[in-house]
């Protein structure tokens, strides 16, 4: 083993550039550790080696060799499930059924036979049509939320115009009142001149609409009753309103 101060650049350029070398075997062949190698070679100026000079100059049988040529290599030719290209995987890979060229050929095949029934995460219930009975399939998530399943849209509609009308809807209120007391033709028109024909939220007038607007009680008639119309029918409880308006603030109460 050479000592440390015995280290020349033309020993040194030697056996690192020419014969070389890597920093490890140079560090053992001059008895030191790999730091005072690298501090020689910053002192000197010599650059290191690239990757694809250790290749050339290396001398084991399997550095710098890829794919087939290396020792190691342990691929085996496989297709791929969806273009049936020729791709090459480990032969780790011989547990897993389908292998893919790339991820597009991946989802692609994807879509066509993991979908539905197919797809092994998929939950099947069997639950019946609501309007016709007919068994239908649905995921667990939707049985859970849902009370009642539909095969198509045209039974959803029936069975909605059957069971969703009237007293039978969550927030039903009584239904139209056709009539408000023996005053309100006379209020109506009483309001309409009051705010000149035009609606109280939009300012669209009746040459705007085309027709009249509509008018609308502030506080329900119904809450009154048909026994007070009178304080239903007070021009200070009511408010023209253009029907796109009129629709607005009849949901929001």
């Amino acid at each position: 083993m050479k000592p440390l101060y015995n280290i020349e650049k033309k020993e040194l350029y030697q056996k690192y550039k020419v014969e070389k070398l890597s920093i490890i075997e140079c560090s053992k062949y001059f008895g030191c550790s790999e730091s005072p190698i690298q501090r020689f070679l910053k002192k000197y100026n010599i650059p290191y080696n690239t990757k694809s000079e250790m290749m050339k100059g290396s001398n084991a049988p399997w550095f710098g060799k890829n794919g087939k040529d290396h020792p190691n290599y342990k691929k085996v030719e496989r297709k791929c499930a969806w273009c049936q290209k020729k791709v090459y995987r480990m032969k780790s890979y011989n547990k897993i059924e389908n292998t893919f060229c790339s991820k597009i050929c991946r989802s692609s095949w994807s879509r066509k036979n993991l979908t539905g029934l197919n797809n092994p995460s998929f939950t099947s219930i069997k639950v019946k049509c609501s309007w016709c009975g007919k068994e239908i399939i649905r995921t667990k998530s939707l049985v859970s939320k849902n009370k009642h399943f539909f095969c198509c849209r045209k039974h959803c509609g029936l069975w909605k115009a059957e069971n969703m009308r009237g007293d039978k809807i969550y927030n039903w209120k009584g239904g139209y009142l056709p009539y408000y007391g023996e005053n309100w033709l006379s209020q109506r028109r009483l309001a309409l001149k009051r705010d000149d024909y035009t609606c109280q939220e939009c300012g669209k007038t009746r040459d705007d609409l085309g027709k009249n607007p509509d008018v609308h009680h502030k506080k329900s008639f119904r809450e009154f009753g048909l026994e007070n119309y009178l304080q239903a029918n007070n021009l200070k409880n009511l408010v023209c309103l253009c029907g796109k308006c009129h629709s607005k603030i009849t949901n929001k109460n």
